[in-house]
């Protein structure tokens, strides 16, 4: 395990993780535990904190690249992690801040697109199936007061006050048509359902690991 690995080369002791992660005693034994019956999957925020602590990448600790660090300029770029999921079905609450957590991308992954303008999000709820997963990982590109051209596809928004990611249909007086790709979910249309609806940000990408975002 490259955590217990990179723990013992600088002499942090499993005790002195748990005081700096701020965390469970019994949690953190749970994810650095080398028996598979006894380990849980270590959560993204936390294990951005380790691998800050460690002063390696987290696409290293997960074992999607093999050098400790990436250099930036060797056509990597780290996007910021959004504290909290994203529901396609399921409640959010709208983020004030977005993490120190950045997830090492390469470049290929963004076609000219500016990195500033994207944020991670994980996603929660089924609504969205097949075409989003849960627990898959969302790429937005953030609208914040940039001028984005709205035409139909998948947005995250804000919707009467949780976040969640949805695809859209612009009917121009009609309002917005609010969709899920789960046939088992109605559409909603901002109009007629008396919706408060807010873009946020348009679909970029969605992968299933954030590891694989690292992957040359």
């Amino acid at each position: 395990m490259r955590i217990r690995t990179e723990m013992n080369i600088l002499g942090i002791k499993q005790k002195d993780m748990v005081k700096r992660l701020g965390e469970n005693q019994s949690a953190v034994a749970k994810w650095l535990s080398e028996n598979d019956d006894i380990r849980n999957d270590i959560p993204i925020s936390v294990l951005s904190k380790i691998a800050y602590i460690l002063n390696v990448d987290v696409a290293y600790l997960i074992g999607s690249q093999d050098e400790k660090r990436i250099d930036p300029s060797n056509g990597v770029t780290f996007i910021p992690v959004v504290n909290i999921a994203a529901g396609a079905g399921a409640e959010g609450l709208l983020p004030e801040y977005i993490t120190e957590e950045r997830v090492p991308i390469w470049t290929k992954f963004l076609n000219g697109i500016n990195p500033k303008n994207l944020s991670i999000f994980q996603v929660v709820g089924d609504s969205m199936e097949p075409t989003i997963r849960p627990e898959d990982w969302v790429i937005v590109d953030m609208v914040n007061s940039r001028s984005v051209e709205m035409v139909d596809s998948i947005y995250l928004i804000s919707k009467d006050g949780s976040i969640q990611i949805k695809r859209l249909h612009f009917r121009g007086s009609k309002g917005v048509d609010i969709i899920s790709d789960n046939k088992e979910y109605p559409t909603e249309n901002t109009i007629l359902n008396n919706i408060e609806l807010h873009i946020l940000g348009k679909l970029y990408k969605h992968v299933r690991s954030l590891g694989s975002l690292a992957e040359k």
